[in-house]
């Protein structure tokens, strides 16, 4: 009969390697959202930037009455907004909103890198310096909190 000792260290690696797969798992799965977020808001501004050239183009001289263009629902932002009650991460220009998306998931202060990972960035220091830099705004326009160690986080009112 095998020791008690052996078969808590057999079942120990069996969860132990179980827990990694999940891991895996979750990082694999958490990319390709990142990545899914970052085409939906390229679909997002060029849905935008197309109805703001087609909105500014003359109708030929030939055309009869030209269609109506669509306003998009939404201008997309150049610049960040200073954060006011009832705005949403609509509000924050496209290439803002990845950035808010990874930050909104934590419950706790992030720092820039973890969010850089987070967001399939390359783990460089360039990479890290855009992120942190990005956060600065937002923390400047009042969209996050900023501590003292250079951690970030989303207040509980803040979340949209």
């Amino acid at each position: 009969m095998p020791s008690i000792d052996y078969l808590l260290d057999r079942h120990e690696v069996e969860v132990r390697a179980r827990v990694q797969g999940l891991r895996e798992e979750a990082e694999r799965i958490n990319a390709a959202l990142v990545e899914a977020e970052r085409d939906l808001d390229h679909v997002e501004i060029t849905r935008a930037t197309l109805a703001a050239v087609v909105g500014r183009q003359p109708a030929p001289a030939h055309a009869e009455t030209p269609e109506p263009v669509a306003e998009p629902a939404a201008t997309v932002p150049a610049t960040v907004p200073t954060w006011q009650e009832g705005q949403s991460v609509a509000d924050l220009p496209a290439h803002y909103r990845p950035l808010w998306r990874a930050i909104s998931r934590y419950d706790r202060p992030v720092r820039a890198g973890q969010l850089r990972d987070d967001l399939g960035l390359e783990p460089v220091a360039a990479k890290t310096e855009g992120v942190r830099a990005k956060l600065k705004k937002l923390a400047a326009r009042g969209w996050i909190e900023r501590g003292d160690r250079g951690a970030f986080w989303v207040p509980a009112d803040r979340r949209c």
